[in-house]
């Protein structure tokens, strides 16, 4: 949704700020949304598995804005898109950019 002032508001009509880092759990959800591994990430961004990993298991150690740039990039490249809010809503959604990969919940027949 965009408001009056041309800024984008998320579900609830909030305004969202896109230039935020990624939370770990927006990393996960943006994975399993396009049915991405840590592996593909980790090819996609150039970022190593141990890294996304640790990241998000939430461990405490910090990473750089770059690496959270570069992971955010290779989601965003395939569609999905990261919102937050000034009330602490943080969201993920996607609008797949390929069907490479077969849906397997996909009915046959």
């Amino acid at each position: 949704m965009i408001n009056v002032a041309g800024s984008r508001l998320n579900a609830i009509g909030n305004p969202v700020d896109n230039h935020k880092n990624i939370t770990p759990a927006q990393c996960r959800a943006a994975r399993a949304l396009i049915r991405w591994s840590q592996t593909d990430l980790a090819k996609a961004s150039g970022i190593s598995v141990p890294t996304i990993a640790e990241f998000e298991r939430e461990m405490d150690r910090q990473l750089q804005p770059r690496t959270l740039r570069d992971l955010r990039k290779a989601l965003e490249d395939q569609g999905v898109s990261f919102s937050f809010d000034e009330s602490g809503f943080i969201g993920v959604g996607v609008i797949p950019r390929s069907t490479s990969a077969p849906d397997p919940y996909a009915r046959k027949g």
